[in-house]
């Protein structure tokens, strides 16, 4: 039998199978099988759109209008699509039930690609709908420029899963399989910086006129660029369009043609049984290194139970892919933010300064933001069966648990950075200037772990993963951009102009988030002993049935 066919029969079968799995919660991780993560993302997609639309109240060019809001869906889709396919593609829990069958990897690459398009359709059509009419309100459109938008919008989703699809192909066929899971994470954050790192690079390129130069839009090189395609086509019959070549284009279009085919033909093979005993081994690094770390954890009250839960949340972070991937994608982009920042207006002291003008404000908020997004995500893992290891320990342990969570964050995102704004601050500002700003920035971000600690869904690192909490991370990250926004101005204008009320916020601000902290352990707390003592009951049953000859089923 040449598995290397397509079977319409299989595929069909593949696709119901896949779909079932998905709706009984065995495959958690994938958007595109979790109908319930659909439901969730339309009305936060649909409200995006809607935001974007009031662009339309400045009247910018039709064109203009068109690449920013195909720019928008493309900066949305990238990440969630390579995320997807990633997810879809290297699933060892997935790998364990499938693997065993006579499947053809054609078959079971189509029905993956399937559910991949739906994922991206999902995405692309609720940011576009309200655009596409909002788009009617500009002088240079005609009554049907919903329906070209819509379709550009469309295709372009198709165009963007099928190279993500590709992509991911160009990895098994290149890259060893012990570092596939390294390397599709590395992958989806250069995916997921590629359009903030444009946008930074364009302002600096435009001003030496080499991207926006006297050509604009229309210069030659922009139809080398697929969003100027699909741009091109939902301005189809309307007055405003885009100039393009189509020699850039077509070229452009062959390599990622070339890419997708031997993308395809690499998922189209028998590489399930290549990379699944890969996939069920857990990445491992060299030994860590405790021993500092365990002599002040062993300081804090419960404090076996709390060294040992830093010590899992510390080594888990570094192992588990579903983490790795997720935090690094957030911290790198605010990295980029407060690179850019820096290296436009320096590393001046923040104090005494009234205006935006100073990046070094912003650095606080933006370990606070990466703080609370961690607090968000730092419970789901691939290997969430370890979660066995807690039900080993006492019932008095809860209390040590929590707060071995709560320190090791704390150090990690404000205790650490903080000794470094002493330092550095120390050395370029003096040390009244840096007392003031470690003091401040302190509490500034421990008020954000306060709030963050609320997020936390159970025990780091023991929840199986959840295709929703991508969403609700992208909305999350919205809705601490906006506050970033309005936060930073009352503090460049309002308190860093002066180092009394810098003083006294700080240590408002320390009260606050002590008081925040001291809540949220204890509803931490309560959780683990909840969660703890449901873990003992279940295992003992498991226990008893087994004894007495019952058929348990312990996977």
């Amino acid at each position: 039998m040449n598995r290397h066919r397509f079977d319409r029969r299989q595929y069909l079968l593949l696709l119901r199978l896949l779909r079932d799995l998905g709706s009984r919660r065995e495959i958690t991780s994938q958007f595109g099988l979790d109908g319930s993560a659909m439901y969730l993302a339309i009305p936060f997609f649909v409200l995006l759109g809607g935001g974007a639309s009031l662009v339309t109240l400045a009247h910018p060019p039709t064109r203009v209008f068109e690449m920013l809001i195909l720019g928008m869906t493309v900066f949305f889709l990238i990440p969630s699509l390579l995320s997807e396919a990633a997810d879809a593609l290297m699933n060892p829990a997935e790998m364990s039930v499938l693997a065993w069958r006579p499947i053809h990897g054609a078959s079971y690459a189509a029905a993956k690609l399937t559910y991949l398009l739906r994922a991206a359709v999902v995405v692309s059509l609720p940011i576009n709908a309200a655009p596409a009419f909002a788009g009617l309100w500009l002088p240079e459109t005609r009554w049907f420029y919903p329906l070209t938008h819509l379709a550009a919008a469309t295709l372009l989703a198709v165009f963007t899963a099928i190279l993500a699809f590709g992509a991911i192909g160009l990895l098994f066929r290149y890259v060893a399989v012990r570092r596939l899971r390294s390397a599709a994470t590395w992958m989806q954050l250069v995916g997921a910086l590629a359009l903030p790192l444009l946008i930074e690079l364009v302002p600096h390129a435009n001003a030496a006129g080499h991207v926006l130069g006297e050509g604009g839009w229309n210069a030659a090189y922009w139809s080398a660029v697929p969003i100027t395609w699909f741009a091109s086509l939902g301005l189809a019959g309307q007055t405003s369009v885009t100039a393009f070549r189509w020699d850039w284009g077509v070229l452009a279009a062959l390599t990622c043609v070339v890419a997708v085919v031997l993308g395809s033909r690499t998922l189209s093979r028998d590489y399930m049984a290549r990379i699944g005993p890969a996939l069920r081994r857990p990445e491992t690094r060299g030994g860590g290194r405790g021993v500092s770390t365990r002599r002040w954890m062993t300081r804090l009250p419960g404090r076996p139970s709390a060294w040992a839960t830093s010590a899992f949340i510390r080594h888990m972070a570094l192992r588990d892919w579903q983490f790795r991937r997720a935090f690094l994608q957030v911290a790198a982009g605010l990295a980029i933010m407060l690179g850019s920042s820096i290296a436009r207006s320096g590393l001046a002291s923040p104090l005494g300064v009234r205006g935006l003008a100073n990046s070094v404000q912003l650095a606080p908020h933006l370990l606070g933001i990466l703080c609370v997004i961690t607090c968000s995500i730092v419970a789901y893992s691939d290997y969430y069966r370890a979660r066995w290891i807690f039900t080993r320990a006492p019932k008095a342990a809860s209390g040590g648990i929590a707060r071995g969570i709560v320190a090791t964050l704390w150090c990690s995102f404000i205790g650490v950075p903080g000794l470094l704004y002493a330092a550095l601050g120390a050395w370029l500002w003096g040390a009244r200037d840096a007392s003031v700003f470690t003091l401040y920035s302190t509490g500034v971000a421990s008020t954000y772990l306060g709030a963050g600690l609320w997020l936390i869904d159970g025990i780091p690192f023991t929840l199986a993963p959840r295709s929703s909490r991508g969403i609700v991370a992208q909305g999350l990250i919205v809705t601490l951009m906006v506050i970033f926004i309005v936060v930073v101005a009352v503090q460049a204008y309002l308190i860093m102009p002066s180092r009394i009320v810098t003083t006294v916020v700080g240590l408002s601000l320390m009260l606050l988030a002590a008081g925040l902290i001291v809540a949220s352990l204890r509803s931490i707390e309560g959780h683990i002993s909840t969660d703890l003592a449901s873990d003992i009951r279940e295992t003992d049953g498991d226990v008893v049935a087994l004894s007495l000859g019952g058929r348990t089923d312990l996977s």
